[in-house]
């Protein structure tokens, strides 16, 4: 290395200014086919898309598990997953509420859409869903709860192991019959 881009010492590396690389890095592979590729084995993949510009790839254990970790650095914090574009900095994204054990999905600069508690009660509209699943907020289109394939009843409503609401196939529908 040239120019006096980096140092290495037995183990420590100092950086002055920047590091440049042009071509592709591997970490555990010789022959890294993207920008980044990060390999635990041999597995790499036999086809990629032309924009691909990273790998995490793992060969090396018989149960195939690739793994990437985001750790938060306090118990009240949060691990996330953002994605952006030029013109947006936070358009989407995951993230994982430390405090809570929430994990949260949403598509607007940060905005929770959908939200899954440590009880695995899932959230539309709400951060805090109080059953199995919570709808919060206006639906401005039709609200779609299955696709029948076959004959039957649609959808049914219970309470306590009773059906008190039943929307029939062919559209008939029973409030506290059946």
């Amino acid at each position: 290395i040239t120019s006096g881009g980096l140092y290495v010492d037995v183990g420590d590396v100092t950086f002055d200014q920047k590091l440049v690389v042009n071509g592709n890095v591997g970490i555990g592979t010789a022959g890294p086919g993207v920008k980044l590729h990060i390999s635990a084995g041999a597995a790499t993949p036999t086809s990629l898309t032309a924009n691909t510009v990273g790998i995490f790839s793992n060969g090396a254990g018989t149960d195939a598990i690739s793994r990437i970790a985001i750790i938060g650095g306090a118990t009240t914090g949060y691990s996330v997953l953002d994605f952006g574009d030029s013109v947006a900095s936070n358009p989407g994204g995951i993230w994982y509420n430390h405090a809570l054990n929430t994990m949260t999905f949403g598509t607007t600069d940060g905005t929770a859409d959908v939200t899954i508690n440590t009880s695995g009660n899932v959230g539309i509209g709400t951060t805090t869903p109080g059953g199995l699943l919570s709808v919060s907020g206006g639906v401005t289109g039709p609200l779609i709860i299955g696709n029948q394939t076959s004959t039957g009843d649609l959808m049914t409503l219970q309470d306590n192991g009773s059906t008190v609401f039943t929307v029939k196939d062919g559209g008939n529908v029973g409030i506290g019959t059946t």
